[in-house]
């Protein structure tokens, strides 16, 4: 890694939005490029993004995501039924009983929770168009040590600015 490199997590909502602007997209490839920006995501980004149903649609996706971030980190933890056990790692004993806090009785919520989990993990903010206060919260009382990033700074770090 460089000196000087950000590296951030991006959630799979973000992937539609450097999609749709293609302004964004460009200054960001030239961030990650000159080695000033390292855009990190895990099989779970590219698994919600592979489930899109249109074909047109997921393809452009994909090859976006695959541009920004053509790697990917294994998950801070292990679900059944959700992660690929080659990209994934068991969670520690406060991980596992976070996860479970952050997901309880609304299993949908375990992709995001690997996610956070993994930012964690690997001391990354998550550069999200989540809006909802109500999950925003959530994301920060499971995992507050977690910074959570928005579009418009993702697009000041593309630019070289720090947040």
């Amino acid at each position: 890694m460089m000196i000087g490199m950000q590296r951030v997590m991006l959630d799979s909502n973000v992937v539609d939005k450097l999609l749709a602007d293609e302004d964004l997209l460009a200054s960001i490839l030239a961030a990650v490029a000159s080695g000033r920006l390292g855009i990190v995501v895990t099989h779970v980004q590219r698994d919600e993004l592979a489930a899109v149903s249109a074909d047109e649609r997921r393809v452009r996706l994909l090859e976006v995501l695959e541009r920004v971030a053509p790697a990917s980190v294994a998950t801070a933890g292990f679900v059944l039924d959700l992660s690929r056990l080659d990209h994934a790692r068991l969670f520690d004993d406060d991980t596992a009983i976070r996860h479970r806090g952050f997901v309880g009785r609304s299993t949908r919520r375990a992709k995001d929770a690997l996610i956070l989990a993994t930012a964690e993990a690997e001391g990354l903010p998550v550069v999200t168009c989540e809006s909802k206060a109500r999950n925003l919260r959530r994301f920060r009382a499971w995992f507050p040590a977690v910074d959570m990033l928005g579009l418009e700074d993702l697009r000041e770090l593309a630019r070289g600015n720090q947040t």
